[in-house]
């Protein structure tokens, strides 16, 4: 007679970084190897996860049990249950599943817990796994609670909670004003990255673009390979610098980090006077952030609101309907991959009937509007409107105020919390007070007309910004109208009536 084949066995270990008194990787797996060889099992793999959460899946604890599942292992070893898993009794049914599954084959299935001595081949083993797996997810429970606690108290001390990677413009370090603990500090570079990005998503640029940008730049998002090294002080060459999305902008430019606040699910800490609480040093001003805000916030339909795509839109108009010319990209061919852009009469997608149905290449209607701007304006010194008030109260105080008032109302419609709502509603009261204070106290507001030191050619040269060119065209020009081809003056600019140049 020849000998049976030895069983085949899956080894599994798990090193927990939440107890000091951890046995060691290699210390679990030696003990495992000892019951193999003494049992005389044949092991065909094993599987580590070192300092896995206990509250997630492990990826490895998954490829053991999979194996074994499957039938490419007799036994399914573990160290500890705990260690095998936290996740409660739905981790024991699939067990239960495969052993019951294979109780009557060639090769039934066995699962071993070594340390609390719970084997599938017992009368009693469903109880006593039923058991370890509700404390081994009591244990994860307090864990959690425990960490979350103290996350949460560290916030409340206006410290850094320390989880995660440190948010786009910062890296951590000592904190900048508590004895103890830490804190965000700007990193310079990514601090310009968001000013600048700050005034162009204002200016009303492409969020599409601006991603694109920031991609073929090299700049690094906040959970790339790359920046993680860089803020751990290791070489970045060859790594992935992530690539940016439209959607991660407005959340990154959106965001209380960069006001220096500590936020939690989303919405800011508050003081014990109401105010949000701002330990770190901020990237930009609450007016820019609201301003973004306002970028990103829904119109009524539920559409985010979108700047004009083209410098002439809703500023010229068909003239057989007076509807607006749309650009629309046409022509799409292999020569010219990305078509060519025609301002187009927009009353058929409106259902309305037009004899004229004017049509027109966007590169020539820009280009002869444009040249008559200039020639009208060009030469002339460019001048601003300054607002000013003279004496009483600081404007910037009040300016403060007003946005500080706007962002706790959407605060306060959005809370749902009555100690929250009672925070909310004091807040808004003192600063009331305060706004009607300093409205007392302030002067008539002036302006004054101030040369800039340029002409408006050269303003126009230096400001390549699309929403930027199409304000100077609106302060002089009020809209134009295109004709058909066959009309005597095909494009016919109206101007505004106070600002009508020689002709």
């Amino acid at each position: 007679m020849t000998d049976p084949k030895p069983l085949r066995a899956v080894l599994y270990v798990r090193l927990s970084k939440e107890s000091a008194r951890s046995t060691s990787i290699t210390g679990q797996t030696d003990d495992l190897s000892v019951i193999a060889e003494r049992a005389g099992w044949d092991v065909v793999a094993t599987f580590t996860d070192n300092g896995k959460s206990g509250g997630k899946e492990r990826e490895n604890a998954q490829a053991a049990y999979d194996l074994w599942a499957r039938g490419d292992a007799d036994i399914l070893a573990v160290y500890a249950y705990d260690r095998w898993s936290r996740m409660g009794i739905k981790t024991l049914a699939a067990l239960i599943e495969v052993v019951d599954a294979r109780a009557k084959t060639p090769h039934p299935a066995t699962f071993i817990a070594a340390r609390e001595g719970i084997e599938s081949t017992q009368p009693d083993w469903q109880l006593r796994a039923a058991f370890a797996a509700d404390m081994a997810k009591r244990e994860r429970d307090l864990v959690s609670s425990r960490q979350t606690a103290a996350r949460d108290r560290m916030r409340r001390q206006g410290r850094n909670a320390g989880h995660g990677v440190p948010p786009f413009g910062y890296r951590t370090g000592p904190h900048p004003t508590l004895p103890v603990g830490r804190g965000l500090h700007v990193i310079p570079e990514e601090a310009d990255v968001v000013r600048e990005l700050a005034e162009r998503l204002i200016a009303g640029e492409s969020t599409v673009k601006l991603a694109d940008e920031l991609t073929k730049r090299g700049v690094a998002t906040a959970h790339s390979e790359a920046r993680r090294a860089a803020l751990a002080g290791l070489p970045v060459d060859g790594l992935d610098r992530g690539r940016w999305k439209a959607g991660r902008l407005g959340k990154t430019w959106t965001s209380d980090h960069l006001l220096g606040r500590i936020s939690n699910n989303g919405a800011p800490l508050l003081d014990e006077s109401g105010e949000p609480l701002a330990p770190f040093e901020p990237i930009l001003t609450l007016e820019t952030v609201l301003a973004i805000r306002d970028r990103f916030t829904p119109d009524k339909q539920g559409q985010l609101y979108r700047r004009a795509s083209g410098l002439l839109s809703r500023m010229a108009f068909c003239s057989g309907c007076d509807r607006p010319l749309y650009p629309r990209r046409t022509s799409v061919s292999e020569r010219n991959p990305d078509g060519y852009i025609n301002y187009g009469c927009s009353a058929q997608a409106a259902g309305v009937s037009c004899a004229a149905k004017v049509t027109i290449s966007a590169r020539k209607l820009e280009a002869e509007v444009v040249s008559r701007y200039l020639a009208a304006r060009g030469e002339l010194p460019e001048t601003r409107v300054v607002s000013y008030l003279s004496g009483g109260a600081p404007a910037g105080e009040l300016s403060a105020l007003e946005a500080r008032l706007k962002e706790l109302a959407g605060r306060l419609a959005a809370a749902d919390d009555e100690e929250e709502l009672e925070a909310l509603t004091s807040a808004m009261a003192t600063l009331r007070a305060r706004r009607k204070s300093l409205r007392g106290q302030l002067a008539i507001p002036a302006e004054r007309v101030e040369a800039t030191g340029r002409t408006w050619a050269e303003a126009w040269n230096e400001s390549p910004e699309r929403e930027t060119r199409r304000r100077m065209l609106l302060h002089l020009i009020d809209h134009v109208v295109v004709h058909p081809v066959s009309a005597s003056k095909r494009v016919v600019i109206y101007w505004q009536p106070e600002r009508q140049p020689p002709e």
